[in-house]
């Protein structure tokens, strides 16, 4: 090939498909012989994530932390790609809240799917024991977790039958113990 690159104030020789080696490499990663200057955010975004049609999720497909929520860039800062979503289709993160997916799929940036919760609605629609605990009425042992039957220590609960019956074992077996001994005597 002969001749200049044809983008503005280059001048470069061409190297492949009518571009020099920068322009051509630019085109091949970013869709633009510009780079990503070229390309609008919301269109590096439309193709950075796949549409599942049987749950309505919005897959994302470029990187990830190791959490699995998507990462997008913009500016040269990196922004969870959901976040990024909900506040280009629906508007701004209202303060102190943060986002919940209520799909409960970590790499989905379906703005409607995405629903702004405190800190502590977040956790407890969750799949961790942190969630699970507050449900639960009874102890491993069948206690009811009531008034009379709860102490609560460092904020955490404790079932008073468990704890008095475990004493008590604890009582008779250092009993029996000492009985053991003095008979070994």
């Amino acid at each position: 090939m002969t001749g200049d690159c044809p983008m503005p104030d280059c001048g470069r020789p061409l190297y492949c498909r009518g571009y020099c080696r920068r322009h051509y490499y630019r085109m091949v990663r970013t869709g633009s012989p510009l780079g990503r200057a070229g390309v609008l955010p919301i269109d590096r975004f439309n193709r950075l994530h796949q549409v599942d049609k049987v749950t309505g999720c919005w897959l994302w497909t470029g990187s990830t932390d190791p959490c699995g929520y998507g990462i997008f860039t913009e500016g040269g800062k990196n922004i969870g790609a959901h976040r990024w979503s909900y506040q280009h289709h629906v508007g701004p993160i209202p303060a102190g809240l943060e986002l919940d997916h209520l799909c409960r799929t970590r790499h989905c940036v379906n703005p409607g799917h995405l629903e702004p919760v405190t800190h502590r609605e977040n956790v407890l629609r969750g799949g961790s024991m942190v969630a699970d605990n507050p449900g639960k009425t009874h102890c491993p042992h069948g206690h009811p977790y009531d008034e009379a039957n709860t102490r609560w220590y460092r904020g955490h609960r404790y079932c008073r039958q468990c704890k008095r019956e475990s004493r008590r074992a604890d009582r008779y077996d250092v009993a029996d113990l000492v009985l053991l001994r003095r008979a070994d005597a």
